[in-house]
C-alpha cells in the first residue's frame, strides 16, 4: 500500500476519476467537486473522467474531457446489452484507459471494483495512488467482497461527517479512511443567500419555501416519502 508521504507526484499531474454508478447525480457531483478543488491547488493538472451519467454537460462546462461509457439503466431498458456484453464492453473501454493515460492518481466513487468490475486490473496492476470515495448506504446490501476489496485502495474517504454512519472497512488491512464530511460541488461563497433564492423565484417573505431532496438512485420508497412530507407539511 501506498501513502500520500511515500509516494513521490512529478510536477504535473494525471488525475483519472471514475463516476460510474446507477442514474443519480452525488457520484459525479462528488468527483468534480475534488477535481475543482485539485484543479484549483494544482492548476496545471490532467484530469480525466470516466462516467456513464447523461449528466456529463457538467463536464463540459468545466473543460474537464471525459470517456462516456454506456449508460447501464438505459441498456437493460433498452435490451441491446445483455449483462455479461456489458461487462465486456466496459472492461474493453476501461482498461487501455490505464495504459494510455498512465494516471498518477485514481479516484474511485461508490462503485468499488467498477460497476462490471471493470477497475480489477487497474487496482491491481495500476502503478497510481489509489482512493476510493465510500459512501455509506443500508448495511444490508454490502457483501464482503466489496468490503475486502477496499483493500485495493491506499485511502479510503467517506463523504460523512465522522460516526455519523457506518463504513465497513477490510479486515486485515491497514487502510487509512478519512472523514471529509459532506463534498459540495460549490463551496460556501458561491451558495445563494435566502433573500437570492426568494428574489429568482419570486416567493414572497411571507410564503414557506421547502427544498425537498430524496436523491437520484431510484428509490422505490421515494415518491411514498415525498407524499408523507407533503402531508406533514399541509398540516
Amino acid at each position: 500500500m501506498m501513502t500520500a508521504d511515500s509516494q513521490t507526484f512529478p510536477k504535473r499531474l494525471r488525475v483519472l476519476l471514475y463516476a460510474v454508478n446507477g442514474i443519480g447525480l452525488g457520484h459525479l457531483t462528488r468527483l468534480l467537486a475534488i477535481a475543482r478543488q485539485i484543479k484549483k491547488a494544482e492548476p496545471d493538472t490532467d484530469l480525466l473522467f470516466i462516467t456513464s451519467s447523461d449528466a456529463d454537460n457538467l463536464l463540459s462546462k468545466e473543460n474537464i474531457p471525459y470517456i462516456h461509457l454506456p449508460s447501464k439503466t438505459v441498456a437493460s431498458q433498452s435490451e441491446t446489452l445483455t449483462f455479461r456484453k456489458m461487462g465486456r464492453l466496459y472492461s474493453a473501454l476501461v482498461n487501455p484507459v490505464f495504459d494510455i493515460f498512465q494516471p498518477h492518481i485514481l479516484i474511485v466513487d461508490t462503485m468499488v471494483t467498477g460497476s462490471f468490475q471493470d477497475l480489477l486490473n487497474g487496482l491491481r496492476f495500476g502503478n497510481c495512488f489509489k482512493v476510493f470515495i465510500h459512501r455509506s448506504r443500508k448495511i444490508e446490501s454490502y457483501d464482503q467482497n466489496s468490503i475486502q476489496a477496499q483493500r485495493f485502495y491506499d485511502l479510503v474517504i467517506a463523504p460523512h461527517y465522522k460516526n455519523t454512519e457506518i463504513i465497513p472497512m477490510p479486515v486485515g488491512f491497514d487502510i487509512p479512511l478519512y472523514w471529509a464530511g459532506n463534498i459540495m460541488l460549490i463551496e460556501k461563497p458561491e451558495a445563494f443567500t435566502r433573500e437570492k433564492v426568494r428574489k429568482e423565484f419570486n416567493i414572497a417573505e411571507h410564503e414557506l419555501l421547502m427544498l425537498i431532496s430524496l436523491g437520484g438512485g431510484g428509490d422505490a420508497s421515494n415518491f411514498h416519502t415525498l407524499q408523507m412530507v407533503l402531508t406533514l407539511v399541509k398540516s
